[in-house]
């Protein structure tokens, strides 16, 4: 199999994590922390994928968006803004050259995100 070529790699990619965040305000200047458990992961479509895989298609299934992982947030006060601190396990499946290859594994990362809350479930 030609791929992985090389182990670790850096790329900037987006996201766009789906799952559910508890929040709560803390200390005297109420700060907002966020603990957020991630299911899914739409912009696992859009990644970027290293030079070295030359012709390889991403496959449009479940497994390539089932990336589990969790975050940290502080959220910036009056707005949907937040900083992050995260991990996150998913292993990408590509076609190369007809050939089946899954690239990566586990991806530490440092973000600064927009908060969407689709449904709230519970707020005190």
């Amino acid at each position: 199999m030609p791929y992985p070529a090389k182990k670790n790699f850096y790329s900037l990619a987006p996201t766009m994590p789906v799952g559910i965040s508890l929040s709560g305000l803390f200390g005297k200047k109420e700060t907002s922390l966020s603990v957020f458990a991630s299911f899914l992961d739409v912009g696992a479509f859009l990644s970027y994928q290293p030079t070295s895989v030359d012709s390889a298609e991403v496959d449009f299934t479940f497994k390539n968006v089932f990336k589990p992982g969790v975050q940290l947030h502080w959220n910036i006060k009056k707005s949907p803004f937040y900083l992050g601190l995260g991990w996150q396990y998913g292993r990408q499946f590509i076609n190369v050259q007809g050939q089946a290859a899954s690239v990566g594994g586990n991806r530490y990362f440092i973000g600064f995100g927009v908060d969407v809350p689709i449904k709230t479930l519970y707020q005190k």
